[in-house]
């Protein structure tokens, strides 16, 4: 498969999985208006935590369609260093609230 069809795949798997967590990060938030105000202000930090990675995430998606090809694997692992990141930060926040 030539390179420029395996990027356009990955980055189209990237842009689902951006979304799903994005889903979930809504769900989080969603549930933000039931909480206490103690609880709530907790939750803003993670919140903000939430967005800014995902954020991140969506910036090196877009890095992922310039990339060189010398530099695709390098931003490739990147991309998933972030969306880990993503997960432990909704799993945390899960398990706060």
């Amino acid at each position: 498969m030539p390179m420029i069809e395996e990027k356009e795949i990955y980055r189209e798997k990237l842009e689902a999985q951006i979304k799903e967590l994005e889903a979930e990060i809504n769900r989080l938030n969603a549930k933000f208006k039931y909480l206490k105000a103690d609880t709530k202000l907790a939750y803003q930090k993670d919140k903000k935590t939430l967005q800014n990675q995902l954020h991140q995430a969506q910036e090196r998606v877009s890095e992922l369609q310039t990339a060189r090809t010398e530099a695709w694997n390098e931003v490739r692992q990147g991309i998933e260093n972030a969306l880990e990141e993503i997960g432990q930060s909704l799993d945390s926040a899960r398990a706060k609230f």
